[in-house]
């Protein structure tokens, strides 16, 4: 739970000292998949994070972020897990994975 409260409170800083005013959530169904943030946007878009403490994620840990996109396809402009890794890279299923700077300074 300590790296998924660290990069939320990166993201909200860099959000809100950018005056950006995005909601961030977290997300869960009743059959237990989950995504650690949803960062809202304007225009009812929404980026999709799952956060995990490892270097070389896989498309195992992007399920949650899957299971969203399939209840929300028309609003999940994009997913992203931000973990240790030093290169970005991206799975089969068009999620990025990538640092957490590189997350905060992609555009």
């Amino acid at each position: 739970a300590f790296w998924e409260s660290h990069v939320f409170g990166q993201i909200v800083r860099q959000s809100t000292s950018g005056g950006d005013a995005s909601v961030v959530h977290y997300w869960r169904t009743a059959n237990g998949a989950e995504v650690d943030l949803v960062i809202e946007q304007a225009g009812g878009m929404a980026l999709a994070v799952e956060c995990k403490w490892k270097e070389h994620p896989d498309s195992a840990d992007a399920a949650g972020l899957r299971a969203l996109e399939a209840v929300e396809k028309d609003r999940i402009k994009e997913k992203f897990i931000v973990c240790r890794t030093k290169a970005v890279y991206k799975l089969a299923d068009d999620t990025w994975v990538m640092n957490m700077a590189q997350f905060l300074e992609r555009k």
